[in-house]
């Protein structure tokens, strides 16, 4: 007997049974050639913080209107596809982009001319925008990783408690 991921692993192997003279049990011998694994893709998940991008419904509506005509499924796997593409780098680049506007914010610090300021308020912001970004990424991420590890009394509970 088997189930369906010992089957995907050892799709191909084989078994019979030998003879057993002083038994009425039979002996079973097994040959197992594990097959190739095919690396599949991770699971879609939409992240929250992509909500934000200016580009996320542009490539929604492109890919949904694209995919007209398809059933359901396809065009589901159609636009979560065009969005990992999109969001597989995004939260990636996030931590530079923000140390890169502390660093701006650090050399504006000392100017007070008009300008300074401006440019100044306007790496604040950006950098602000960064820092909302990655707590909105890091928030729904910290969710998925109490569901999976969750109150079952494990080392993972214990240690978040």
């Amino acid at each position: 007997m088997t189930n369906d991921s010992w089957l995907e692993i050892f799709g191909e192997a084989s078994a019979s049974s030998l003879e057993a003279p002083c038994s009425d049990h039979l002996p079973l011998i097994l040959w197992s050639a594990p097959t190739i694994r095919v690396n599949r893709r991770k699971r879609f998940r939409f992240e929250n913080c992509w909500i934000t991008e200016p580009q996320c419904r542009e490539i929604i509506s492109r890919n949904w209107v694209l995919s007209e005509g398809m059933n359901l499924s396809t065009r589901f796997d159609i636009c979560s596809r065009a969005l990992w593409n999109l969001g597989k780098n995004l939260n990636k680049s996030l931590q530079p982009k923000i140390e890169f506007w502390k660093r701006r914010m650090e050399y504006l610090r000392g100017r007070s001319d008009n300008q300074g300021i401006l440019e100044f308020i306007t790496a604040q912001r950006n950098c602000i925008q960064l820092i909302e970004k990655h707590g909105t990424y890091w928030k729904q991420r910290a969710k998925v990783f109490w569901y999976k590890g969750g109150d079952n009394n494990s080392k993972f509970y214990h240690n978040s408690v």
